[in-house]
């Protein structure tokens, strides 16, 4: 109970202004994408739409989704809501229930998903800095950078995009527990449950990458038994969260001869990277594939530093 009224008390906290240029930011980057009444899509996109599509047919009829999912994908009854974590993905799924229009239904899943990465942002922001206009520069950098936006309207990659936008509660979490903070184990457990939730790929870099920050820690000997403590509760409330989605993959796994997909592997060519960096290019081309120049020269900075 403290802790939802710890997280009530953050959200009382957004003030009239954060919110109005959160939704002001939020349609500045949804509305090109559907210019002309049209939303580009490619693989990616298609395979995400098929699967909502079976998501939402399943709870308007009173229905968990099955784990086979025979809509789109060739028809073929691939186990993509069993092995694709679903859960988050009603970000997409709840606009369908208010309008018929699926292209509406889109937009709006889209709006709420910007809203939903910028305001993890601006928590994590507000944990952090004390100057409004660096929390308001550091939102934008994290909402407008090429990198986000080529996930959700080039590459379409809405899996990513959704564990993007629960990163920032992670990070909360950590900083929280390093300064002893009440409550940091519950961040850290809630955004690496929403991740868990959303995209396993994403799960698996965002463990990673906890572990390189307590082997750090530990090196400068900086990591105390209580950090232990709420690292391990948050390990634990993070799989009560995704128990759902994680049982299914458990169990879908141990019942099947799993193949790993393969294909030709592409290498980023450096000419392209650094023509596409320059211009801020957001294109679907794994040859160029960056972050965007921002976020690239935000990287070196503190590399630097």
């Amino acid at each position: 109970m403290k802790f939802i009224k710890n997280v009530s008390n953050h959200l009382s906290l957004v003030k009239v202004v954060p919110a109005f240029y959160m939704l002001f930011f939020a349609l500045m980057t949804t509305i090109p994408a559907f210019t002309k009444g049209m939303f580009k899509l490619n693989y990616d996109g298609q395979f995400h739409l098929a699967r909502f599509q079976s998501i939402y047919e399943a709870l308007a009829h009173g229905q968990l989704p099955p784990l086979v999912n025979l809509i789109g994908l060739s028809q073929h009854g691939l186990a993509v809501n069993g092995m694709y974590p679903w859960l988050t993905g009603l970000i997409f799924v709840i606009p369908k229930f208010l309008t018929s229009n699926y292209l509406h239904a889109l937009f709006l899943g889209f709006i709420l998903l910007n809203l939903v990465t910028m305001a993890s942002c601006y928590f994590l922001l507000k944990a952090i800095i004390s100057k409004k206009w660096v929390r308001f520069l550091g939102v934008a950098l994290y909402q407008f950078n090429a990198y986000h936006l080529s996930l959700m309207y080039s590459r379409v990659s809405l899996g990513e995009a959704l564990a993007y936008a629960f990163l920032p509660i992670v990070l909360l979490g950590c900083l929280k527990i390093w300064k002893n903070a009440p409550f940091g184990w519950a961040y850290l457990g809630l955004g690496m449950g929403l991740i868990a939730n959303t995209h396993v790929l994403s799960l698996l870099l965002a463990v990673i990458m906890l572990c390189l920050f307590e082997i750090v820690r530990a090196f400068k000997r900086e990591l105390k038994l209580v950090e232990l403590s709420a690292l391990l509760k948050a390990g634990i409330a993070a799989i009560l969260v995704a128990f759902y989605s994680l049982t299914n993959i458990f169990r879908l796994s141990a019942a099947n001869s799993m193949i790993n997909p393969s294909g030709p592997w592409l290498t980023i060519k450096p000419e392209a990277l650094w023509t596409a960096l320059l211009n801020n290019t957001i294109n679907e081309d794994p040859l160029s594939f960056n972050m965007g120049p921002l976020p690239t020269a935000l990287v070196l900075i503190l590399d630097v530093s």
